[in-house]
C-alpha cells in the first residue's frame, strides 16, 4: 500500500520549519541508472540514539507509528541483524566513523564533558575518505567523540558541524560535577563549527531544529560534486522530549512522540533530496547506536523522566550497555539506488563496522593498507547482485572487556552482569557461568546450551581469547 506523506507532512510540520512533501519514489529506479558513466552516489546515514529494535512500526511496534521509514523500507532493505559497533554512545559511534572495533582507538567509554580525550587524530575517519573523494561533508546533531580540539567533526574530515557534543543527559540534575570529575557541569550548547551558539533549555525543540540543518544543508550542497551528510539525533535519548504538536499523536507516550518526530525528520530529509532532484542518486541509511536504556540508572529518575521513558528491544533480551542481543542489535533501514531490492528483508549479520569499507568503495576510494579495519565491503550486497554475505564474526563490548562473540548462528557470552546490569555496574574476579546460545532458533537467548555442546562452547571460547589478546581486550574467561 502507497502512504501519502503529503498529507502527514502537513500535519506533523512543527511550527519552526518549512515542511517538505515527501511521498516517496513512485517506481523503481530505471535499468539504465546502471550505466557505466552513472555519477557517484551521495550519502546520507542517519543514526537515531538509544532506539530499540522494536520502536519503528515495521519493526513490530504496537503503538508507534512510522510511515516515513516504512516506507524507506519498502523502498529498499531492512535488516533483522544489523549489530551497532558496541551498546554504548560513545563506543558505538567510534566504531561507525572508523569501522573498527572501538577499543582500537581507546573509545571504549563513554565520554563525560570536558574530557581531556577523544577520537584520536590518528583515527581515519569515513568523512575524511570520502572528503579526500571530493565529497562535501556535514555533519548535523550528536557528536560524542569529544568537546574539544583536536576532537571536534570539523577536526575529522566535516566541512561543516552543528548540533550536541555529547549526550543530551549530561546535565545536572542526571550528570552531577563528581561524575564527570568536574566543579561545575557546563551548560548544554548547540555548536557551530567550534563556537558554542545556543544553549539548548528546552529540549523538545532539538529534533526540528536538527532537521532545519540538515535541510538546509541538503540545498547548500554544490551539485556538481558528490555529498555525505550525517544526521545523528539526539533522541529517544533521555531525557525524552516531543514539539508540541508531536505530543500524544504516536500512542506510545512520551518517548513514542519522541520517536514519532524523528520519523517525520527523516520524511523532511527525503524530501529535502527529492526536491533537489538527488533521490535516485543517494543512498540513504538509517541506525540506531544501540538498544534501548531499560536498565537506566536511579540517577536519571527525576525532573519528568520516568521509566517508561525508553524504547523495546522486541524479541531480544538485554538492553542498552549490555552484551546480549537487545543491547546491540538494532533497526537498519537501506535505501540504496540504481538496485532492483525493494521491500526486502534479510536476516544476513550486518555491522556498523561494514559501513565505512562499503561506502568508501561505491566513493572509489581505497583504504590504505596500514589501516586495520574490522568491516566488510558489502556492496554486492546492497546492489542486490548477491544474497549473502561474507561470513565474519561479532565481537560483544562492555567497555574494554570483550564478553561476548558471535560466529554464523553461534554465541557464546562469558560475563558476570546480566540483562539488567547498569553501565557502570562493577565486578572483580572469575566468572563461572557461560553461556552459549544458537541464534537461529533462540534469538531471545532463553536457553543456554554450553552443557550440551561443550566442542562448539570451547571453540568460542578460544576465539573470544585470542580476539581479546589481538585488540588488547580484557576478558572474564580463563587465559
Amino acid at each position: 500500500m502507497t502512504i501519502s506523506f503529503r498529507l502527514l507532512s502537513s500535519i506533523f510540520c512543527a511550527a519552526s520549519i518549512a515542511c517538505l512533501p515527501y511521498a516517496g519514489a513512485a517506481t523503481p529506479p530505471p535499468d539504465q541508472a546502471q550505466a557505466q558513466d552513472a555519477p557517484r552516489p551521495n550519502i546520507v546515514l542517519i543514526m537515531a540514539d538509544d532506539l530499540g529494535y522494536g520502536d519503528l512500526s515495521s519493526y513490530g511496534s504496537p503503538t508507534i507509528q512510522t510511515p516515513n521509514l516504512d516506507n524507506m523500507a519498502a523502498e529498499g532493505m531492512r535488516l533483522t541483524s544489523f549489530y551497532a559497533g558496541q551498546a554504548v554512545c560513545t563506543p558505538s559511534r567510534a566504531a561507525l566513523l572508523t569501522g573498527r572495533y572501538a577499543i582500537r582507538s581507546n573509545m571504549s567509554q563513554v565520554l563525560m564533558p570536558n574530557s581531556d580525550q577523544g577520537l584520536p587524530q590518528s583515527e581515519l575517519t569515513l568523512a575524511e575518505i570520502l572528503r579526500g573523494q571530493n565529497y562535501q561533508t556535514a555533519m548535523v546533531g550528536k557528536w560524542h567523540l569529544g568537546d574539544k580540539s583536536p576532537y571536534l567533526p570539523t577536526d575529522h574530515g566535516f566541512d561543516s558541524y552543528y548540533g550536541l557534543l555529547y549526550s543530551n543527559d549530561m546535565i545536572e540534575p542526571w550528570v552531577m560535577p563528581g561524575m564527570a570529575g568536574l566543579k561545575e557541569i557546563p551548560p548544554l550548547m548547540l555548536f557551530r563549527n567550534t563556537t558554542p551558539e545556543k544553549e539548548v533549555k528546552d529540549q523538545s525543540i532539538l529534533t526540528t531544529t536538527y532537521t532545519q540543518e540538515a535541510v538546509d544543508s541538503i540545498k547548500k550542497f554544490e551539485k556538481s560534486q558528490p555529498f555525505f551528510l550525517y544526521m545523528a539525533y539526539s533522541m529517544p535519548h533521555l531525557p525524552v522530549a516531543a514539539p508540541e504538536k508531536f505530543n500524544g499523536k504516536s500512542g506510545g507516550g512520551l518517548y513514542g512522540d519522541a520517536v514519532t518526530t524523528v520519523d517525520w525528520s527523516v520524511g523532511q530529509i527525503l524530501a529535502a533530496l527529492e526536491a533537489k532532484n538527488a533521490l535516485d542518486n543517494t543512498i540513504v541509511i538509517f541506525i540506531s547506536d544501540n538498544g534501548p536504556w531499560q536498565n537506566l540508572p536511579e540517577r536519571m529518575i527525576q525532573n519528568g523522566v520516568e521509566r517508561w521513558h525508553v524504547g523495546n528491544a522486541g524479541a531480544f533480551r538485554g538492553s542498552k550497555a549490555t552484551t546480549y542481543e537487545g543491547g546491540s542489535r538494532v533497526p537498519a533501514i537501506i535505501r540504496w539506488p540504481n538496485t532492483k531490492l525493494h521491500n526486502e528483508i534479510s536476516p544476513e549479520p550486518v555491522y556498523a563496522t561494514d559501513l565505512l569499507p562499503t561506502l568508501a568503495s561505491v566513493s572509489g576510494a581505497t583504504i590504505p593498507s596500514n589501516v586495520t579495519v574490522d568491516g566488510r565491503d558489502l556492496t554486492s550486497f546492497f546492489e542486490g547482485k548477491t544474497t549473502k554475505v561474507q561470513k565474519q564474526d561479532f565481537y560483544y563490548f562492555r567497555g574494554d572487556y570483550v564478553e561476548a562473540v558471535r560466529a554464523d548462528k553461534w554465541k557464546l557470552r562469558v560475563s558476570p552482569f546480566n540483562e539488567f546490569s547498569e553501565e557502570s555496574a562493577q565486578h572483580d574476579g572469575a566468572v563461572e557461568n557461560v553461556e552459549l546460545y544458537n541464534l537461529e532458533v533462540d534469538p531471545s537467548e532463553r536457553f543456554n546450551v554450553s552443557d550440551r555442546y561443550p566442542e562448539r562452547r570451547d571453540a568460542l571460547m578460544k576465539k573470544l581469547n585470542q580476539f581479546a589478546k589481538e585488540v588488547g581486550a580484557k576478558t572474564y574467561t580463563a587465559p
